[in-house]
């Protein structure tokens, strides 16, 4: 039961939002998981990546989405945007004065 709320939750997040997935192919025969990274992770297992990545294993691939939020829409003549990849996150700020906060229009998974 805790897979198939994981699996209507994801499923709703990817369908509501402009998220950036891919599915890729196992590589190994192995029936036990899905091998990535040089890590092994069982089948119907997620975890998240160094590069903000939300994967999850099947019995045919390994699914990928990206889980940082991004500036879509923002003055980018003035204004540059700083990733943080310990917390997935971006911060706005201004190019003249990179201690003054920039605003954005939109955002987007």
């Amino acid at each position: 039961m805790h897979i198939l709320g994981f699996l209507l939750a994801f499923i709703t997040a990817i369908t509501l939002s402009n998220a950036q997935c891919y599915f890729e192919p196992k590589k190994e025969k192995s029936r036990k998981g899905c091998l990535k990274d040089g890590k092994m992770y069982a089948i119907d297992a997620s975890w998240y990546t160094k590069e903000c990545l939300l994967c999850h294993c099947t019995h045919k691939h390994i699914t990928c989405c990206n889980v940082a939020i991004t500036p879509a829409v923002y003055d980018k003549l003035h204004c540059n945007s700083i990733f943080y990849s310990e917390t997935c996150s971006y911060k706005l700020v201004e190019k003249i004065n990179p201690f003054m906060h920039c605003d954005a229009e939109s955002w987007m998974v």
